[in-house]
């Protein structure tokens, strides 16, 4: 213990001591000053990153449940081949709610778009959802005086050119029939003449397509009677996904699948995980680029010390601890920027997490006024990682050059 403590003194020493020539300073603190900028930047780079990432997984809230139950086949069924009851009674559901969803076209005067429509309780929690999302009118989905009231994307809105306001004129929603003898318009489509009580904006994608209908009314546009195609669950705070998933299994019966949030998205949070993956390898490679200043200047320090390593071996240190010395001179640099670096960014992710210090332009259509701030502790984990690494890999290659011809040099 002590020995290693005299080894990381004396390469301290050795770091902070005059050196014959200013260049080795230079290249020094060059070297150190670069490792600390590149580690602050990913921290910072990965902080944002993260922030972004939770906005998008909150979004998913809105259109996504923390679990779904559907038919393998994805056809809608009878609710009553669930056993409801049972399920409710399982330890961590907070709400249940049958929905629907189909594809329909639907026409505004002489406009006209594919969609998709979802059906949902006039009361449910999927209205509760949508409701901080709405920019024009009310979350009201409901049949008024036998006309059904609906809420569409700011997208469907925008490419049907809605009028909100206008009470006299009506969305139409045409759904094709099964198996239907004949061939004619009304014969081949139901049809359904909807107000527009509400428009949302949650994003893009999801603002384009969607419109909520109340549930019956889908029920009959698609003419299924009863039927449902998905059973929607909400888990309470602090319940564990992973066991109501499990026990949930054990209660459908076969031919019914459970998703998580995750699950049900999977091309998002595999698109997540990939870009943040690359973002990090691409930080990573300038951390490490920044790093390979350490190869030229433990170099020069070794040539600027040679002499006193020969002290120091002609005083019984081997070959050995003489490499060790100059490891670790290695490591104080990587590990001392690195550390600091880490510190210094957080410290700036925390600022703007606190205070909004760089605003961020168009962010009040999500929320946000300032760029996001999250921070994780697997990131640090991985950054400290790396710079333990690199502490212990780029430095070997330097010291590879002390041997006993190194350090006999001088005394010939």
């Amino acid at each position: 213990m002590r020995s290693a403590f005299l080894s990381y003194w004396i390469a301290y020493r050795f770091w902070k001591s005059k050196k014959s020539y200013s260049l080795i300073n230079i290249l020094t603190y060059v070297t150190f000053f670069g490792i600390m900028i590149a580690v602050a930047a990913l921290i910072i780079v990965i902080c944002v990153f993260n922030g972004f990432e939770d906005v998008i997984v909150s979004m998913t809230e809105v259109i996504y449940p923390d679990i779904s139950i559907t038919k393998a086949d994805g056809k809608p069924f009878d609710k009553n081949s669930l056993n409801l009851d049972k399920i409710k009674q399982i330890l961590g559901i907070s709400f249940i709610e049958p929905t629907i969803e189909a594809t329909a076209l639907a026409r505004y005067d002489d406009e006209q778009i594919v969609v998709k429509v979802k059906g949902i309780s006039t009361d449910g929690y999927n209205v509760q959802n949508i409701t901080p999302y709405i920019i024009y009118g009310e979350s009201r989905v409901t049949i008024l005086d036998s006309i059904p009231a609906v809420i569409i994307g700011t997208g469907v809105a925008h490419n049907l050119n809605v009028n909100i306001n206008d009470y006299s004129r009506y969305l139409f929603l045409y759904s094709i029939k099964e198996n239907s003898p004949q061939v004619s318009a009304t014969a081949l489509f139901t049809e359904s003449a909807c107000a527009v009580s509400g428009i949302f904006a949650i994003n893009q994608d999801y603002d384009n397509v969607y419109i909520y209908a109340p549930i019956s009314e889908v029920q009959n546009l698609l003419d299924i009677g009863n039927n449902y195609s998905n059973i929607e669950i909400n888990i309470a705070n602090g319940a564990s996904l992973t066991k109501v998933k499990r026990e949930l299994t054990k209660l459908l019966p076969e031919g019914f699948i459970v998703k998580d949030r995750q699950q049900q998205d999977e091309l998002l949070y595999k698109i997540l995980r990939n870009e943040r993956l690359i973002v990090f390898i691409l930080l990573a490679f300038i951390v490490l680029i920044a790093s390979l200043n350490v190869i030229s200047s433990l170099g020069l320090l070794l040539i600027d010390k040679q002499k006193r390593v020969q002290t120091l071996y002609a005083l019984g240190m081997d070959i050995s601890q003489l490499k060790k010395l100059f490891l670790r001179e290695g490591a104080i640099i990587v590990l001392g920027g690195g550390l600091i670096g880490l510190l210094l960014g957080s410290a700036i992710a925390f600022l703007q997490l606190q205070f909004g210090i760089v605003p961020m332009q168009g962010g009040e259509m999500v929320g946000y006024q300032a760029y996001p701030i999250a921070f994780k502790f697997i990131d640090y984990f991985f950054i400290i990682l790396l710079l333990v690494i690199i502490s212990i890999l780029l430095p070997r290659l330097t010291v590879k050059r002390i041997d006993k011809n190194f350090v006999s040099i001088r005394n010939n």
